[in-house]
């Protein structure tokens, strides 16, 4: 029996310092400078160590940038890795898989003039709404994929203000993310369920048993996708929404 887990990070195997709590097994993930940024409790460890080290293929699918998930100190055994929420599969030789490459890349060049205008519309926004933020183009693998927006004083408010103004006109295809202090602008190609699909169809083609695991709702659409889901209940944006409906 061939088991594969594809499994978030940020939120579901560590928390940021601002999320974590006192019971701090190890670091978990550390800055461009090499200072501790992220860290994962004993319980995580055990649920890692557990889930993980059984055996089971893992695939790390994470939202993180290929620069950001190098910088992820757990140790984690893996083949293949999905990153950028989908935009790019890291092989067995440490390169983009090039299959996936190319379907991707088809991707960035169709929304390209969308990318463009949708990075003028977040300033016009935020300039109207008078809302503290910062944006950029996330790019891996060369390729500029979405807008990232964040506020630089964590109003959440505010940042979801920037949300809604920007649901309001987004091209066809697009859609939001909001999580807390991350907002992400993405193209319909772009998506960790996209990536996961064409893994299990081109390369886990022996999957006996699949499970997903994560915490927010960019999760539950690559989650969905397995045999079963599982999500922490802390920090979890898809526990807070399913506990609210338990009595």
């Amino acid at each position: 029996m061939t088991v594969y887990v594809f499994v978030d990070l940020d939120d579901t195997l560590f928390n940021s310092d601002r999320k974590a709590g006192p019971d701090r097994s190890r670091v978990a993930a550390v800055d461009r400078q090499g200072a501790p940024l992220s860290f994962q409790s004993a319980r995580q460890e055990r649920f890692m160590s557990q889930v993980l080290g059984s055996g089971a293929v893992t695939v790390p699918t994470t939202g993180r940038n290929e620069a950001a998930f190098r910088r992820v100190s757990l140790g984690l055994a893996y083949k293949h890795a999905i990153c950028s929420f989908g935009g790019l599969l890291i092989g067995p030789d440490g390169r983009p898989e090039p299959r996936w490459h190319s379907v991707i890349s088809d991707g960035v060049r169709r929304e390209r003039s969308s990318l463009e205008g949708i990075v003028a519309e977040v300033a016009r926004i935020a300039a109207a709404l008078g809302a503290d933020v910062r944006h950029s183009v996330v790019s891996d693998a060369g390729l500029g994929l979405y807008v990232s927006v964040k506020h630089n004083a964590h109003e959440h408010d505010s940042l979801a203000g920037v949300a809604d103004e920007l649901g309001r006109g987004l091209p066809d295809g697009w859609y939001l993310h909001l999580n807390g202090n991350n907002l992400a602008v993405m193209p319909g190609f772009l998506g960790k369920a996209n990536a996961v699909r064409w893994y299990l169809e081109n390369v886990g083609m022996d999957a006996t048993l699949t499970l997903g695991v994560g915490d927010s709702f960019t999760d539950l659409p690559f989650m969905a996708l397995c045999d079963y889901a599982i999500t922490p209940t802390a920090h979890s944006q898809v526990f807070d929404a399913v506990k609210g409906h338990a009595r």
